[in-house]
């Protein structure tokens, strides 16, 4: 079979064959998204010497990868973007949820206003960690040879970095081409005229069908649940862009492009009437644009697989007009199971669905699963992951640092704040730079968790999550999963006063070396 890779070129960012090492470091930040782009930006302001290093050649994290027909956003514009005037004073947004190229487009842009690429290291990919106890230095090695020396390690490897494919058997005897939406060909993939199957029927799926269910031969959607995808009422933008006068309010009430769960009644996630009242609303309106009502059942169920909103809806354009395109079959492996992966095509119980290219849009080993791959040292020569994490215990302290590795941090991370990228970014961002201010201004070499406040926060998070079904973000779509939260669901008021009360409090769960 026949895997592109996804790689990028260099877009006009400097990116040297051989990456330079750096000794003496304050800060380095792994993963070039929005943030380890932000935190990059406040800590030179502020003065630290700091390192951004990106396995890419270019900025812009999970955008920089997701290069799939039909890749965007789902979050509405200027909810996604710095809330900083100095970065959307002169920006123009041309669509109300922008595109994947657009939006590397306005990281081209916050990289050249800012001079990042002068701080950053490209083409650099991070395989491991190691403390020092007794220097209170970290070094950061990376599989091109290069290392980093730095007092302080600020992990912003995001939600989706890892991807993940189910083993399914004869999978590797496929004849034709196998994609997945999180490394798709730069230059794209023709798919006109082909026999296309696609397993999966997440956001990236639902993106990838709309765009190319017009353009294939046939295409065939394996689906196990449906998704309960929204209208996205997408708009193009005037040449001017956004009423500026508006962007200081929309960034202090952004609550993304959901509304319809969101921002309707209040009890609709806590209320089990009111929750079916919500799906049964959502799924006649479903019903309404599809012909064929046996279809129509499969994609809204008259009876709910789980609470409407409680396994995170995606926003669509034409998603449920596309099963009404007589070149397109829906096959449901709840009933109808994949059993193998054949030569030629997909074959379920009731048969083989013979196929030209197979895309795999089976998601990712979300918020943890980057950790996998980086061999992480603290204290007592113990590993994040493996001995810790892999079994089915993660703790951090309010979603930016671990008990037992000093200096090391997270952002939009392992217990991080319910919310889109930019805005939980920028919540932790001001709190390490607060956290960092305090430690320069104290003499302090060294920061930690205690074990007390880890555990504390630990079960927070899983008491704000029990409401919740099990989906990615319990790690459950991953054989082994671990089945535990990784996502504080209170929300971002909530996460940003307790940020705030530990703060005011002088820090007192966490402990400190000169």
């Amino acid at each position: 079979m026949t895997v592109p890779n996804g790689t990028n070129g260099t877009n006009g960012h400097s990116a040297d064959a051989a990456p330079t090492s750096y000794d003496d470091l304050d800060v380095v930040l792994v993963g070039a998204g929005f943030g380890g782009t932000l935190m990059l930006w406040r800590l030179r302001q502020a003065g630290f010497k700091a390192r951004l290093i990106e396995r890419n050649s270019r900025p812009g994290g999970v955008w920089s990868w997701n290069h799939y027909p039909g890749a965007r956003v789902d979050s509405d514009v200027p909810t996604f973007e710095f809330s900083d005037p100095e970065l959307w004073n002169d920006w123009k947004w041309t669509e109300r949820f922008p595109g994947q190229p657009e939006i590397l487009t306005y990281f081209d842009y916050v990289t050249k206003k800012l001079k990042l690429d002068e701080s950053t290291s490209y083409n650099t990919s991070v395989n491991s960690a190691n403390w020092d106890d007794e220097t209170k230095w970290w070094t950061i090695g990376s599989e091109q040879g290069a290392t980093f020396k730095t007092r302080r390690v600020v992990w912003c490897t995001g939600y989706f970095t890892k991807r993940f494919v189910p083993a399914i058997e004869g999978l590797d005897s496929f004849k034709g081409t196998v994609l997945h939406p999180g490394a798709w060909p730069v230059g794209g993939v023709d798919l006109a005229g082909k026999s296309v199957g696609i397993i999966g029927t997440g956001a990236s799926a639902v993106q990838l069908i709309q765009d190319i269910a017009p353009l294939v031969k046939d295409l065939t959607i394996f689906q196990r649940t449906p998704n309960t995808a929204l209208p996205m009422v997408q708009r193009k933008l005037p040449p001017r862009g956004h009423d500026k006068a508006e962007y200081p309010g929309a960034f202090r009430y952004r609550v993304g492009g959901f509304s319809f769960y969101l921002g309707s009644y209040n009890d609709v996630m806590t209320s089990i009437e009111s929750n079916h009242i919500a799906y049964e609303y959502w799924r006649r309106k479903v019903w309404e644009r599809i012909n064929d009502k046996s279809v129509a059942a499969l994609l809204a169920p008259l009876k709910p697989l789980h609470s409407f909103g409680a396994k995170r809806p995606c926003l669509e354009q034409r998603y449920y007009e596309v099963f009404n395109q007589s070149n397109v079959k829906l096959v449901d492996v709840r009933s109808n199971p994949i059993e193998k992966i054949t030569p030629t095509g997909v074959q379920t119980a009731a048969g083989i669905n013979e196929v030209e290219v197979l895309i795999t849009a089976t998601g990712y080993d979300a918020v943890i699963g980057s950790y996998k791959d980086v061999n992480i040292c603290g204290k007592d020569g113990k590993l994040l992951y493996e001995d810790g994490w892999a079994n089915g215990s993660v703790k951090t302290y309010l979603g930016l640092m671990t008990s037992g590795f000093p200096n090391s941090h997270y952002i939009f991370g392992p217990q991080s704040p319910f919310a889109n990228g930019p805005t939980c970014v920028e919540v932790q961002t001001e709190a390490l730079m607060e956290l960092f201010n305090f430690m320069r201004e104290k003499g302090y070499n060294s920061c930690e968790s205690t074990p007390a406040a880890d555990l504390s926060y630990k079960k927070e998070v899983n008491e704000a999550a029990a409401a919740t079904v099990a989906g990615w973000f319990w790690g459950t779509n991953v054989p082994g999963g671990r089945n535990e939260v990784q996502i504080y669901m209170k929300g971002i008021p909530a996460y940003k006063e307790r940020v705030d009360e530990e703060k005011n409090a002088g820090y007192p769960n966490m402990t400190f070396t000169a």
